[in-house]
């Protein structure tokens, strides 16, 4: 038994030692490959590669763990040189032209609404991901132009008009998600329709909020004479009295003539 472990771990050594001097000569081939000025075309290259690996694994080896490590390392440097062919470079972004002006970018392809409030306000209802988390969105408003981003994802838009960053204020939609960012402009020109509508609201509103039991006087027309003689009032009154009294006597009923006859079966006169 002493004997066959001494075999194996002489077999064991040896293997070893053909693994480093193996790994050693490979090392030396590829520092050389590195200083050589690259004169080849890519055909060429892509050519010795492909009978460097056909040259691997055609190479007889012991089933050993120091063989299986040499594959794996192989087929790592392999696929990282695959992934470096395939990587493509990140685009740029580009947020303005060459004379500063802001670009318009819609990277998620969201729907978006620009409107103008009574007060002076630009109001902006961005439809985000309604189940987008609130801390992933960054929000950044400039005079000219106001940028939103989340998850890698660049909303820009111009502004027609300057506005206030200091006084813009954005909120999020409880029912639908949308954020809705109110920027206040910087020369807000409120429009004659706009605080004619606002005036007449606002009288309604004061004449619904009224004291009912405040009292109420009744408007006077223009042929009311201004300059009222107190001392006439009385003889007035008693001339309106006996006016209304000569009325009445004057609308009393005509007397029946001496000859009528009152039939019940008759029916009253309409």
């Amino acid at each position: 038994m002493a004997e066959y472990e001494k075999e194996y771990l002489k077999k064991r050594d040896k293997e070893r030692q053909e693994y480093e001097e193996k790994k050693a000569k490979k090392s030396e081939e590829e520092s050389q490959n590195r200083k050589k000025p690259n004169e080849s075309a890519d055909g060429e290259e892509e050519g010795e590669e492909e009978g460097v690996d056909k040259a691997f694994w055609d190479e007889a080896t012991a089933y050993t763990p120091e063989s299986r490590v040499e594959v794996h390392e192989h087929m790592k440097k392999k696929k990282e040189k695959e992934e470096k062919k395939t990587e493509q470079p990140q685009r740029q972004r580009k947020f303005f032209n060459e004379d500063g002006r802001p670009f318009n970018i819609n990277e998620a392809k969201l729907d978006f609404k620009l409107d103008d409030d009574d007060h002076g306000n630009v109001v902006l209802d961005l439809a985000v991901y309604k189940y987008l988390s609130t801390p992933m969105i960054d929000v950044d408003v400039q005079p000219h132009y106001v940028r939103v981003s989340f998850k890698g994802k660049v909303f820009q838009l111009a502004l027609m008009e300057e506005v206030c960053p200091d006084s813009s204020d954005a909120k999020r939609s409880q029912t639908t998600g949308h954020l809705v960012i109110t920027m206040p402009k910087a020369n807000p020109r409120i429009p004659l329709r706009a605080s004619q509508k606002g005036n007449k609201k606002e009288e309604q509103k004061s004449e619904t909020q009224k004291d009912p039991r405040e009292p109420q006087y009744l408007e006077v027309g223009h042929d009311v004479p201004k300059n009222v003689d107190l001392r006439n009032i009385v003889a007035e009154s008693k001339k309106d009295a006996a006016a209304a009294k000569q009325s009445a006597i004057e609308k009393k009923e005509p007397e029946n003539s001496p000859d009528f006859v009152d039939d019940p079966d008759v029916p009253p006169l309409m």
